[in-house]
């Protein structure tokens, strides 16, 4: 630094320690004036001392850009925004608060003037004739920031260290003057020494505001948390189909042991995946058994390929098919794994209890269409699954016989809820699909306390509305039976047991299985009451079961009876061949009125055969329960007593296309419980407000509601009903 530089710096210290000598005499005058006033002069002092410590005390943590500012002889120096600005200015801010109060004005940073009398008993005009510099403002010629308009006397600190003069005193006096500003540098900055430009208004930020910042943005964040959380609670949860997979085997795995599928169609089908212990040997004529013993598991991977083997049964041509070892099910499903789990759909079908099962195979692309998962079950057919002795009665404890079919379903059913999550099936939304004799079955279950835990809904076409009763039933001819097998001196349980399954199949009287000819014809009733599957008082029962939907209905068209000649010859000579049967039969005396009714034609007559026999003994079943809905399927085809099956499973004929989409978009809806779909069974409210228990959905190209049926009324007014409908 040169000599003349080192010389003006002296000057202006030497400058700087006379102002402050002056201003501390200052306020040691005040003080001992103070003192002489009295008490009330005293506190004055007392509070500016507290004042002035306190300055003291902060000026090393409270760092505040400097402000410019006039020096005029005799009068007040512009004071800062805050309490105490920093090192220096804190001894100039004591000495403005013990300044006289009968100075009478003083001039601001902004040229203006302000009474400061009363300054130290009141704080509030001291405070309101601060002003501070825009930091926007713009710079001068010479580069220094301005502030508002007007300070034509003010000058701008700059990088000197001291106080010194701008300039010739002007006429009046006055002294243009630049605070210390050594120590107002930026402290994210540091001193960037001499020549450097130091910033006017250096960046600051508060603590407390930053405090305040955190605890505000986290209490948002909070409540934000909780509004997504609430809606994505209170929103359905909504399952999204997975992409196709082009692996063609996929594995699941079952409580006990692993199986292999393979890609068929867009979906895995996995076949023949065992459900209970084979029921041959000991086990036969005996309740399913569960596979809770490892006796009944397998090692490995099961390879679940192979078409399914049916439950052995005699075909209507005489012939037996299928095998005693049979209780196993198929698994149609569009996806593996356990991510978003789609309802389920278990198939329980049979067109009589003596054959007729399994019913075709879905089309397998369906199952990734409506995205749920099929399963298709086989269960005990005839004498191998319904035979009611008193032999096999006296062999367990308690004493029961018959309905061992339907304890396969309900084993089938336990199996379901603890594998198939396995299979992407949510086992908290479970469909009764029943058909033919496994309607029969399902709506059994539906009485059956723990049957009903098992699943959510129930579909049931096309079975009998009619169970037996204590003491109904074939008990009589299954004696008969039993005593025309070839036993010679084996007891009749031991001779059961031994039998080979084929002759068992082939001693049965051929009346039980005959076709459908007459509505007076000796019907043979498979089901009995036997006190644990089936108990007495099943109509009481259906009635109050609560809080499980079902579905009932048939097609329209189902039940055709086995007649001489084709239809066409029953339309000729004004339907001569029609009111023959009927003179001839147990309707002779409504011929007139069922001719008025239905017509003396082939149609009407299968029509009205299916009234009596299935749909208004299902009409009345679902008339009785406050959760079922009844539908018809007016299909176009007499006798085909599974168009709503195949319209369901999607192997319709052609031709039915429109029907198969109406009556697919019902039920999988109800599957899922679709709104729209609940809505058309049930009528506004669903379920739980069911108005109209005679009312029917007519199932054509579209779903249309009727208020009632228009024959069966005529029908359950005549008791005719019960006594014509199917048993088997």
């Amino acid at each position: 630094m040169s000599e003349p530089e080192k010389s003006e710096k002296s000057e202006k210290s030497e400058d700087k320690q006379e102002i402050e000598q002056e201003e501390r005499d200052k306020i040691l005058n005040e003080e001992n004036r103070r003192e002489q006033d009295g008490p009330e002069g005293q506190g004055e002092v007392q509070k500016m001392r507290k004042a002035l410590e306190e300055c003291e005390q902060d000026r090393d943590s409270k760092r505040r850009p400097p402000i410019g500012g006039i020096k005029m002889p005799g009068f007040l120096k512009s004071r800062s925004r805050d309490k105490c600005k920093d090192e220096d200015q804190d001894v100039e801010e004591g000495k403005d608060l013990l300044q006289d109060s009968s100075v009478p004005a003083v001039t601001t940073a902004h040229g203006k003037e302000r009474d400061d009398k009363g300054a130290a008993g009141s704080r509030k005009p001291l405070l309101a004739s601060i002003m501070i510099n825009n930091p926007f403002g713009k710079k001068n010629k010479d580069g220094e920031q301005g502030g508002a308009a007007g300070l034509a006397s003010m000058e701008t600190l700059d990088d000197s260290s001291v106080l010194e003069k701008a300039g010739d005193q002007g006429d009046d006096g006055m002294e243009s003057v630049k605070l210390d500003s050594d120590d107002k540098l930026d402290v994210e900055k540091g001193d960037p020494g001499d020549g450097a430009q130091k910033p006017f208004w250096p960046v600051r930020f508060d603590v407390r505001n930053k405090f305040h910042l955190i605890i505000c943005a986290a209490v948002v964040f909070f409540v934000l948390l909780v509004v997504v959380v609430a809606v994505a609670a209170s929103g359905q949860q909504r399952t999204w189909p997975a992409p196709l997979d082009t692996s063609p085997f996929a594995t699941a795995y079952t409580t006990c042991g692993p199986v292999q599928g393979w890609a068929e169609g867009g979906a895995y089908v996995f076949r023949n995946i065992p459900y209970a212990a084979p029921p041959v040997g000991e086990r036969r004529f005996l309740p399913a058994q569960p596979l809770d013993d490892i006796r009944y598991c397998w090692n490995g991977t099961l390879a679940t390929h192979a078409p399914p083997k049916p439950c052995l049964q005699a075909l209507a041509n005489g012939s037996l098919h299928g095998s005693e070892d049979c209780l196993t099910l198929d698994v149609f499903t569009p996806r593996v794994g356990f991510e978003n789990p789609v309802p389920v759909v278990v198939l329980v079908a049979a067109d009589t209890l003596a054959r007729g099962s399994p019913v075709d195979t879905p089309a397998p692309g369906l199952v990734r269409a409506r995205d749920v998962v099929l399963v298709r079950l086989n269960f005990r057919l005839g004498v191998l699954g319904f035979l009611a002795a008193e032999a096999l009665a006296q062999s367990v404890h308690p004493p029961t016989a018959g309905d061992y079919g339907l304890s396969d379903v309900l084993v089938a059913l336990q199996w379901l809820h603890s594998n198939i999550q396995a299979f992407n099936g949510n086992n908290n939304s479970v469909t009764l699909l029943g058909h033919g004799a496994g309607a029969t079955l399902v709506t059994a279950l539906y009485v059956q306390p723990r049957a009903r835990r098992l699943f959510s809904r129930a579909w049931v076409s096309g079975g009998s509305g009619v169970l037996p009763r204590e003491g109904e039933g074939s008990g009589e001819a299954y004696e008969r039976y039993v005593r025309s097998l070839p036993c010679g001196q084996d007891r009749p349980l031991a001779c059961l047991r031994r039998l080979d399954a084929r002759t068992l199949l082939e001693r049965v009287p051929p009346e039980w299985s005959r076709p459908f000819e007459r509505l007076d014809e000796p019907r043979h009733s498979w089901l009995v009451v036997d006190g644990v599957y089936l108990r007495d008082g099943f109509q009481d029962a259906w009635a109050a079961v609560e809080g499980l939907p079902v579905v009932v209905g048939a097609a329209a068209l189902a039940d055709v009876p086995s007649v001489e000649g084709p239809p066409e010859a029953w339309d000729a000579d004004d339907g001569r061949l029609v009111r023959e049967r009927l003179a001839g039969g147990p309707l002779a005396q409504w011929a007139e009125e069922v001719v008025r009714r239905y017509g003396a034609t082939w149609r009407g007559y299968v029509s009205l055969m299916s009234d009596l026999r299935t749909v208004c003994p299902l009409a009345e079943l679902a008339r009785r329960q406050p959760r079922a809905a009844f539908y018809l399927a007016n299909h176009t085809r007499p006798g085909d007593a599974r168009a709503d099956l195949d319209a369901i499973l999607g192997v319709q004929a052609p031709g039915d296309e429109h029907f198969a989409a109406a009556l697919q978009e019902l039920f999988y809806g109800f599957a899922r419980g679709s709104a729209g779909a609940l809505e058309t069974l049930y009528g506004e409210g669903g379920p739980q407000h069911r108005r109209g228990r005679d009312s029917v959905v007519v199932v054509g190209e579209r779903a249309v509601r009727h208020s009632d049926l228009r024959h069966c009324p005529y029908w359950a007014a005549r008791d005719a009903v019960r006594k014509f409908a199917r048993r088997d």
